[in-house]
């Protein structure tokens, strides 16, 4: 909260009973998220993009991070220039921080190392300075194999030009075939009397 005393704004700390004065009033600046969706592999580290704009020097401002079905919230507080990590989540602890040189250019990113499964989630980024403005970013979280794969249609899809329900069309297609020719294949490993295709046989010619 901002009390305006002596022409000086101060905000009003949730975790400690204190006022620190900032230069910051509310309402020159915005938290933007340029990703609202961040994929994440198990064991890896990942950043969760927030900023903002126009950017201004943050490292003077409080910085919270927060997951609203944790208890506590906080993966991440930033206060007084300095971590609280008391008041950070148990799983999240020695996992979350910030970068630090790029405070001064509005960038309030947070950086998640040795990524879990249980990390999956929304996180909230939020700067009590400007009270009405915050971002979410939803972080998914894949096995490495899984997410791999995932990453790579994905970008495959993009090149194309395919809209998230063409991927999904696609992909329903390419199962359905996959099924079709594995029930295929084991019908006529079951009957190996079965006439032969033409290309299969001359194929078969060849090889011989």
């Amino acid at each position: 909260m901002y009390n305006d005393m002596s022409n000086q704004c101060f905000l009003t700390s949730p975790f400690q009973s204190c006022k620190i004065p900032t230069c910051f009033p509310p309402g020159l600046s915005q938290v933007v998220d340029p990703s609202q969706q961040v994929l994440a592999t198990v064991g890896g580290d990942v950043l969760l993009s927030c900023r903002l704009e126009p950017a201004v020097d943050a490292s003077a401002m409080s910085i919270e991070w927060s997951r609203e079905d944790l208890d506590p919230s906080y993966v991440y507080v930033w206060w007084d220039k300095e971590e609280l990590e008391s008041s950070k989540h148990p799983a999240y602890k020695g996992r979350t921080s910030l970068l630090f040189s790029e405070l001064k250019f509005g960038d309030v990113s947070l950086k998640l190392s040795k990524v879990k499964l249980s990390d999956k989630g929304k996180y909230r980024c939020f700067i009590p300075a400007l009270e009405t403005t915050s971002k979410t970013v939803h972080l998914e979280v894949h096995p490495p194999g899984e997410f791999v794969f995932r990453v790579q249609f994905v970008s495959l899809m993009k090149l194309l030009g395919l809209r998230s329900d063409v991927c999904v069309g696609v992909i329903l297609l390419l199962a359905v075939a996959l099924v079709a020719f594995l029930i295929c294949r084991q019908h006529m490993r079951k009957n190996p009397n079965l006439p032969v295709p033409p290309d299969d046989e001359a194929a078969a010619e060849q090889m011989l």
